[in-house]
């Protein structure tokens, strides 16, 4: 065997073995994922002229500096961002310069659904006598839950089993079939219809505990 059948061969089973992997994963093992951005960038520009055969009314020397400054992060359980956009420029012996700065945060407090909130902007300029800031806090109670076409699908499993109408609950690969039905409900003209097929797949399992085999009109509901 030459050396690159070799190669193809062993970067193949890498993958599938790395694929066998990721599936293996139980759902309910799952941890919502952050985001973390942050970025900086900055400008310059400077002109200068000098014209030695007319008067200084011609001259040019002016420059300008920009500095933007913007990071962000984002979890289930809380979340900030912020923003600096500052700027300083000269011109003609006369300096200048401005800035606007702006945050905001959202955490739940654990345990519970009740939140807090809140959000400042703060303005800098030398044309302002004083700098400029607004701030603005709350509180809230409440939170999203099961709005997923997997987390619908998990609760309707778990509702199930709690009801008794199924005798264990539903595998993965069934979860991620109804998921998949629930994720094209705009395909189904009615409701109904959805309803139908979510019940085929359940009752396909093998683990409702109606006569039959079946899921009732009790259960459809």
């Amino acid at each position: 065997m030459s050396k690159r059948v070799l190669g193809i061969v062993l970067v193949l089973s890498l993958v599938l073995v790395s694929t066998r992997m990721a599936l293996a994963i139980p759902l309910c093992s799952y941890t919502p994922v952050e985001s973390r951005y942050s970025s900086l960038t900055a400008s310059f520009n400077f002109r200068y002229f000098d014209d030695q055969y007319s008067d200084n009314r011609s001259n040019v020397s002016s420059g300008t500096l920009t500095l933007i400054y913007t990071s962000l992060f984002d979890s289930a359980d809380s979340g900030y961002d912020s923003k600096v956009d500052a700027k300083v420029s000269y011109n003609g012996g006369e300096l200048a310069y401005s800035a606007v700065g702006s945050g905001s945060y959202r955490m739940y407090l654990d345990p519970g659904d009740l939140f807090a909130f809140g959000s400042a902007v703060l303005h800098l300029s030398s044309d302002y006598a004083s700098p400029g800031l607004n701030v603005v806090s709350g509180t809230g109670y409440g939170r999203f839950r099961d709005v997923t076409p997997l987390a619908k699908a998990i609760k309707i499993s778990e509702t199930l089993l709690g009801m008794g109408s199924i005798s264990a609950a539903l595998e993965d690969d069934t979860l991620l079939a109804i998921a998949r039905e629930i994720g094209k409900r705009a395909e189904y003209p009615d409701i109904k219809d959805l309803v139908q097929k979510v019940a085929e797949l359940i009752n396909a399992t093998g683990l409702v505990t109606a006569e039959g085999g079946a899921l009732g009109p009790v259960e459809a509901l």
